[in-house]
């Protein structure tokens, strides 16, 4: 059983040290991965946000001129 529980601790400790390594710079984390994908879309989530907009605005004058 010693043989077992040896092995299993080389196992744990080769697995802790992976995770613990500490990241290259070239490495994107999860949040940063995140981040450049929201500023890639910024733009265009600005553009579908001020579309309503312009569309009731253009209702709006539609509407004044007709009165």
């Amino acid at each position: 059983m010693t043989a077992l529980s040896t092995k299993n601790r080389k196992q744990l400790d080769q697995f802790m040290f992976r995770i613990m390594e500490p990241l290259s710079e070239e490495a994107l984390t999860d949040t940063h991965y995140n981040h450049l994908v929201r500023n890639a879309r910024r733009e265009v989530w600005e553009k579908a946000r001020l579309t309503p907009n312009y569309l009731q605005a253009k209702r709006d004058l539609a509407v004044a001129e007709w009165i």
